[in-house]
């Protein structure tokens, strides 16, 4: 009611005074106030359409977040319910329910993700629309409409920062490593107070920069960051801006991180750490780059142990880095400009070769990534084998066979003798018809006897010493009568429903909560497996534990997995070649060994001669993972029972499945004395690139380091130079006996092993007409060792005898496959753990 009434409404206004008037109308106001008016809803609406959220860019067939403000202009509570849904793909909705107190307005976040698409430029947005309900009917009370930009970056990386000058500096470091990659310079910025709470919104960040001095990020953001690095995320942080204590609280244990001091230099002279050449094999030649700077510079001083150094300056580390679960932390401890600068671009190289591994490849193919394997295609066919129904017994078989053998023995000898044999044809037809008939109604009865399963296939990748283990995989759920299947999580995770065509039914996705979320009623057809993904965070109570070292006969060990699950199958993968390993179970502690007679094949997955149905499914998903792997450490890969990630299937199906954990190897250091032999694939093997030097070699591009490939076929005379990489865990190494492996099919051409001293070659070996792969003694004295463990190997194929140009036909075409070094020897004394700088006066 307008104030004028009141005041013109003189019974209001007694004479024996105005008191009661006023309570009187304000009374009538606050009541007028509660009434709606013509330009006023009586129910919640939505202030303009769903805007970005999260990381801002969303990616086909990954996952992202849109927001919504829903206002409440009654002065009521209300719950109502948030949908959202692109135009293009109708059939998938996602939805929150909210509680709105009266007059107020929230702003709404859900999950959402846009299915597989061709990103042209005619399609590179989505519309977007967003419809605001009521939680209990089939009501609308809001819709509007908007667009969301469709990118498709590989190498996608995130920024938070301060948005200051010195933050700009740090992202003009990451802006120029993606364009000299070939990627765009843009990139996602996120602000601390509005980062990402579910664990989905992190989908395809490949890297985070962080530089914000204390970003004040909850516990629920922290822990979906800690997730998205476990599962396969770069962290790049600035210790001169980010303060410790934040990184202490983001990161935990895996932050054992001690800040001494911090110092200004005018000169900065990058010098390689230990462990450069382990972790970035490749690298160009080094020669102490140094960058001279007017301006200072800031350098963090501190102590990192457990952190790997690969650049240092005056002593102190630059550059560090960690693996943490298929993730890495990547720690720079100088400003931005010392990166920048020209004079920096050999360690500017190797920063980029930590934070965006790989990216040229992103930018022009699909490298292969083992999670999307085992959760697509490759897990669907896994879980699709796993489920229906089983052939009738051998036995069961034999015996209607025999039953029908033996019932026309009896007659034929019956008849024989009663000179009736012409009976025997007729009789025969019908008992063969007979025993045709009892067994496809057998085999139609065992097929119908299948129960409604779920089946699943895992893989767990956990670091060992880790409590935090990332699962993905595939699930397939089967009903021969078909159902409604209702998938739940309640600690996490997500399930993403394979498209099943153009009529696919309407599938709603509802979150309750951060950790909680539905599909309920998802239809599966009547005797077809429904395909599904899915991807979630395990913590344990125990973790994995390995206990390996080198021993005289190889790798030796235990292992010792969560719930005392023991692996089957076994092998210990390389980007070299695959070694099989023999395990026993003792005490729920499996002993592992390995040695160099157990490479495996190439083709060949796990050993053994015949093997069963499960493990020729297990050999097939093998195949796809590793026949180009993604990851850049050998890793312990066995089979186990699936673990439980909480989630919930309604109705209850059987359950049926496996898991495939892979565990980053880890080898204690040997003792001085100890003889060891190291199988060759556990040597890494680095391309040495000669470019300005004239060793008398005919050095052609015949290898693909990015792909770790070898050309199909080469036609002429070539070389390949390799620098094998002793492990840490035995060096210094004294070798008293080496082995160059060889697979390759050289017909007709001699081929010569060298090494090379002062760039000079030196022949160790020769063979000629190699075919097939080949183990050759190569005398070790004339192998030099370099300071980071690297020996030089190279093979020389030469023209076949009597060669004349113009001479050459199709069967001079050769082939390799493989090539590797082993050796053995004992473990020098000198060895020293890692040990840092002591703290030192500030330089200024």
């Amino acid at each position: 009611m307008p104030p004028h009434i009141c005041l013109s409404n003189r019974l209001l206004r007694p004479r024996s005074g105005r008191s009661v008037g006023l309570v009187v109308c304000l009374l009538i106001a606050a009541a007028a106030s509660a009434q709606p008016t013509s330009d006023q809803p009586d129910h919640p609406t939505l202030s303009g359409s769903a805007g970005v959220a999260g990381i801002g860019f969303y990616q086909p067939d990954r996952w992202g977040l849109v927001s919504a403000h829903i206002n409440n202009p009654t002065g009521r509570e209300q719950t109502t319910r948030l949908i959202f849904r692109f135009e293009d793909q109708p059939q998938r909705q996602f939805m929150t329910n909210t509680w709105l107190p009266p007059h107020t307005r929230r702003q709404v976040t859900v999950p959402v993700r846009f299915g597989k698409v061709d990103i042209t430029e005619e399609h590179k947005t989505a519309t977007t629309e967003t419809l605001l309900t009521p939680t209990d009917a089939e009501l609308e009370y809001d819709r509007e409409t908007g667009l969301v930009r469709l990118v498709e970056d590989r190498a996608l990386t995130a920024v938070m920062s301060d948005n200051t000058d010195i933050d700009d500096e740090a992202i003009t470091v990451v802006a120029d490593i993606r364009s000299r990659l070939g990627l765009p310079r843009g990139m996602a910025f996120i602000a601390a107070e509005r980062s990402i709470r579910f664990d989905v919104g992190w989908d395809g960040v490949k890297l985070l920069m962080l530089s914000a001095d204390a970003p004040q990020i909850d516990a629920a953001q922290r822990r979906s960051l800690k997730r998205w690095l476990v599962a396969g995320g770069t962290l790049l942080v600035f210790a001169d801006q980010v303060e410790n204590h934040t990184m202490q609280l983001l990161l935990d244990d895996a932050w054992p991180v001690q800040v001494v001091d911090q110092v200004t230099l005018t000169s900065i002279q990058y010098q390689r750490g230990p462990q450069a050449a382990t972790i970035l094999p490749g690298q160009r030649p080094w020669a102490d780059p140094t960058v001279e700077t007017e301006q200072p510079i800031t350098m963090t001083r501190l102590l990192a142990p457990g952190y790997d150094t690969l650049l240092q300056v005056r002593g102190w580390p630059a550059l560090l880095t960690r693996p943490i679960g298929r993730g890495r932390i990547v720690v720079s401890t100088l400003g931005g400009r010392a990166w920048t600068d020209a004079a920096a671009e050999p360690a500017a190289d190797m920063l980029s070769g930590l934070i965006l591994p790989n990216a040229m490849a992103f930018a022009t193919s699909k490298p292969k990534d083992a999670a999307q394997t085992i959760s697509g295609q490759t897990g669907q066919q896994f879980v699709t084998s796993r489920i229906g129904y089983k052939v009738i017994s051998r036995k069961r078989i034999a015996m209607v066979l025999g039953g029908f053998l033996v019932v026309m023995i009896v007659l034929s000898l019956l008849w024989r003798l009663s000179g009736r044999l012409e009976l025997l044809a007729p009789v025969g037809v019908v008992a063969s018809l007979a025993a045709m008939g009892l067994l496809i109604t057998m085999g139609n009865k065992q097929r119908g006897s299948v129960a409604p399963t779920v089946a699943t296939i895992q893989q767990i990748t956990v670091e060992p010493g880790g409590n935090t283990a990332q699962v993905v995989g595939a699930i397939g759920l089967y009903d021969s009568a078909g159902v409604e299947v209702s998938l739940a999580g309640a600690q996490g995770g997500w399930v993403w429903p394979m498209p099943l065509g153009q009529t696919e039914q309407l599938m709603r996705l509802r979150y309750e909560d951060l950790d909680q979320w539905i599909w309920p009623q998802l239809t599966v057809a009547a005797g077809a497996v429904r395909p599904v993904q899915f991807g979630a965070s395990i913590t344990f109570e125990h973790p994995p534990t390995m206990d390996l070292a080198f021993g005289p006969e190889g790798l030796v060990g235990t292992i010792n997995l969560p719930g005392g699950a023991t692996l089957a199958n076994p092998i210990i993968a390389t980007q070299q070649a695959n070694l099989a390993v023999h395990a026993t179970v003792v005490d729920d502690v499996t002993k592992l060994h390995a040695s160099a007679a157990d490479v495996l094949p190439r083709g060949v997955y796990i050993a053994g001669g015949l093997l069963d149905s499960d493990e020729q499914a297990r050999a097939a998903v093998l195949s796809h993972m590793l026949d180009h792997p993604d990851f850049d450490r050998p890793m312990v890969m066995g089979w186990a029972d699936p673990l439980d990630w909480k989630l919930d299937v309604k109705p209850d199906l059987a359950k049926t499945g496996s898991a495939l954990w892979s565990i980053p190897l880890s080898v204690k250091h040997a003792q001085p004395g100890q003889q060891v032999r190291v199988p060759w694939p556990l040597l890494s093997m680095q391309q040495v690139v000669l470019r300005d030097q004239n060793v008398g070699l005919n050095l052609l591009p015949i290898y693909r380091p990015d792909t770790k490939t070898w050309l199909p076929e080469i036609s002429g005379p070539s070389a390949f130079v390799g620098r094998f990489v002793i492990p840490e865990a035995v060096r210094p190494l004294k070798i008293t006996a080496a082995k160059v492996h060889l697979d390759m099919d050289a017909i007709g051409r001699p081929v010569r092993i060298l090494t090379l001293r002062d760039m000079k070659p030196v022949e160790l070996a020769s063979i000629i007409n190699p075919s097939g792969p080949q183990a050759i003694d190569i005398p070790v004295d004339q192998l030099d060792i370099d300071a980071d463990g690297g020996v030089m190997i190279a093979f020389d194929v030469q023209n076949p005898p009597n060669f004349t140009p113009g001479s050459a036909k199709s069967s001079d075409i050769w082939t390799i496959r493989r090539f590797g070094l082993e050796v053995t020897g004992a473990v020098a004394e000198g060895f020293k753990s890692p040990r840092l700088p002591e703290p030192q006066t500030p330089e200024r």
